[in-house]
């Protein structure tokens, strides 16, 4: 692994930073101090990607284990399960060899609450923006609640609702760059900064994926946030994570002074994107679409500590219904 600064050369890092450029608005800690915060990571790269996760240095270090225990396909399954001593001098050799924990410093000042969601793919994003879609039918004050209570509303807990309507802008975000020409496609992704198009037509299904993120970001950015946190679940767990929408907004501690922290500012919806609105009307949650919603919010639902399910009655109600075995006595 590549040497890595002190604490102290750190902090002494971000606090030029915070002399440089009264503009940037660090993640802090409870006592209001800036937070070094890790990426642990096996491959070379000069820039983040969108969506790009950040933790303690326990939890991108766990992070980076886990990247070099997947499955590979010189060995077989049995191998992945059973661990033998094989498997894990390689994995060990691996992480060993390309592990890179990367310190930073994150320039974001509204970052929204969600569940830990394990794996935070198209999918699972697809339900958290439905979600939060759903909620907004009900009430404006959502996303200016409390953490807990906004936590609590995106996945879909606080209320008993039944919405068999999806609004257009989902449609927008997720469907419409399926059905888009590769040319499509490419000129909306280089009119912003997010997404470099990659090249040839075995990367078109990427450029699509990279398109939907692209709308969702600046979906959750019309709305005032700039980012995701989260209690971490699997990697140093009970610690915040946080994923950035943006690559301005991460400061490389090891490296140089950034020479761009500008971020564009996203003031409403694109030439592109009013398009396709254009092009989705509202319609009826389809019959997938509404399972996986269901399997989202039971997914959740075990991860909220039993003090707060005990002092809610829905979230109460929904445990019994898809957890009676649970135990809530304290």
């Amino acid at each position: 692994m590549s040497a890595m600064l002190t604490k102290k050369q750190l902090l002494d890092k971000i606090e030029q930073i915070e002399k440089a450029r009264y503009d940037v608005h660090l993640v802090k800690d409870k006592n209001n101090r800036p937070r070094i915060l890790y990426h642990g990571t096996l491959t070379q790269f000069e820039n983040f990607y969108p969506l790009s996760h950040f933790g303690t240095k326990t939890a991108a270090h766990e992070a980076m284990i886990t990247q070099a225990e997947r499955f590979d396909d010189q060995f077989s399954e049995d191998d992945l399960i059973e661990r033998n001593a094989e498997y894990q001098a390689y994995c060990d050799e691996k992480l060993k060899k390309n592990g890179r924990l990367i310190p930073v410093a994150l320039n974001m000042s509204h970052p929204i609450e969600i569940i830990d969601i394990f794996e935070h793919n198209l999918c699972n994003y697809k339900q958290l923006v439905l979600n939060v879609l759903e909620q907004e039918k009900y009430t404006s004050l959502l996303l200016k609640a409390q953490p807990l209570l906004r936590t609590f509303a995106i996945a879909g807990l606080l209320i008993d609702y039944q919405i068999p309507q999806v609004p257009p802008v989902y449609d927008m975000i997720f469907k419409d760059p399926l059905h888009l020409s590769d040319t499509e496609v490419i000129a909306e992704l280089q009119s912003e900064t997010l997404y470099q198009p990659l090249k040839g037509n075995i990367n078109m299904g990427k450029n699509r994926t990279h398109l939907a993120f692209q709308r969702m970001i600046r979906f959750f950015e019309r709305r005032g946030i700039d980012g995701f946190k989260y209690v971490n679940r699997w990697e140093d767990k009970g610690h915040y994570s946080y994923i950035v929408f943006r690559p301005e907004q991460v400061i490389q501690l090891n490296d140089n002074m950034p020479q761009n922290l500008e971020r564009p500012l996203c003031t409403g919806l694109s030439f592109y994107e009013r398009a396709a609105l254009n092009r989705c009307v509202e319609r009826t949650l389809s019959k997938r679409e509404n399972q996986l919603r269901l399997n989202f919010q039971k997914n959740i639902l075990q991860y909220i500590p039993k003090s707060k399910v005990r002092k809610n009655r829905e979230l109460l109600e929904l445990t019994h219904k898809y957890f009676p075995n649970r135990q809530l006595e304290k």
